[in-house]
C-alpha cells in the first residue's frame, strides 16, 4: 500500500528497473503465449480449405500495430520532465500535461503494449536540452524497429494525425500494409 500519490510517484520515478526492460518482458511473454495460437490458426485454415486444383492459398494471420497519441493532463505538475501545453481532445483545449505515443500490437485478439514514447514540444526540448522529435518521428521509429511475430502479416492502423508520406513509405518498405484516417 502506498501512503500517498506522491509516494507512488517517487517509487515509479526512482525504481531500480528500466521501462525498456519491462516492455521487453511484456513482449517476450506475449510472443511465447501467442506464437502457438498463430500456428493453430494456420492449421485450422489449412484444414478448412476446400480441395481443388492448383496451389492451395497460404494461411493468413494478421497482426495489427495501432498507433495514436494520448494527452495526460497534469493539473499540479510544474517541474516534471517533458511537461508542456498539449491539445487535449477530451478537454477541447490545450492543457498542461504530457503527450504519449503508445502503440499497441494485437494478434488473435491478444494485446501487447509497445514502448510508449513521450512527445516533447520544441520549446520544451530546448529547455531540457534534448533533441526534438515530432509525433511522426516517434511513430516512424516505432515502425522501423517493430518486429512482427513469425507467420503473420502486419497491418498498421494509425490516426489521421499520422497520415504522412514518410510513415507510409516506411510501412510499405517493411512489407506492412497501412491505413490511416483521412485529414479533412
Amino acid at each position: 500500500r502506498w501512503g500517498s500519490l506522491a509516494g507512488l510517484s517517487r517509487f515509479l520515478a526512482k525504481a531500480p528497473w528500466s521501462p525498456t526492460a519491462v516492455v521487453q518482458t511484456w513482449r517476450q511473454r506475449f510472443d511465447t503465449h501467442v506464437t502457438p495460437l498463430v500456428a493453430m490458426e494456420h492449421a485450422r485454415q489449412r484444414a478448412a480449405r476446400p480441395k481443388r486444383r492448383g496451389p492451395p492459398p497460404t494461411p493468413v494471420v494478421t497482426g495489427y500495430v495501432i498507433g495514436d497519441d494520448s494527452t495526460i493532463a497534469k493539473s499540479r505538475g510544474t517541474r516534471m520532465e517533458g511537461l508542456g501545453r498539449q491539445y487535449s481532445t477530451t478537454a477541447g483545449n490545450p492543457v498542461v500535461g504530457h503527450s504519449l505515443v503508445p502503440p499497441l500490437y494485437v494478434v488473435q485478439g491478444r494485446r501487447c503494449p509497445l514502448e510508449p514514447q513521450v512527445y516533447r514540444q520544441q520549446a520544451v526540448c530546448l529547455t531540457e536540452g534534448v533533441p526534438f522529435q515530432s509525433n511522426i518521428d516517434l511513430m516512424g521509429t516505432q515502425l522501423e524497429t517493430f518486429r512482427p511475430l513469425p507467420g503473420t502479416r502486419t497491418l498498421v492502423v494509425l490516426d489521421s494525425w499520422y497520415a504522412a508520406k514518410r510513415l507510409w513509405k516506411t510501412a510499405r518498405r517493411r512489407g506492412f500494409q497501412i491505413t490511416t484516417g483521412l485529414k479533412s
